[in-house]
């Protein structure tokens, strides 16, 4: 079996609907999972998939916001 890890980048956290990375996510890792993947999501937010394994993460902040945890550290606790 395949297992895919997808680490998804969010520019836009507060707004997922507006963020094109979340929204391929989305349609990508449901096609994953059809073709028999064992498929692993890292980001802020799950997919509507239940098949797709979800592990959260927390998206860095910008320049002008205050410094937040990283994405791998999240992960990694």
């Amino acid at each position: 079996m395949q297992r895919v890890l997808y680490l998804l980048n969010v520019s836009n956290p507060h707004r997922l609907s507006a963020d094109s990375g979340f929204t391929f996510a989305e349609l990508l890792t449901p096609a994953f999972a059809d073709a028999g993947a064992e498929v692993t999501l890292a980001s802020p937010a799950p997919v509507g998939d239940p098949r797709i394994r979800y592990v959260p993460t927390v998206s860095p902040s910008t320049s002008t916001g205050p410094a937040s945890t990283p994405a791998w550290t999240a992960w990694s606790r």
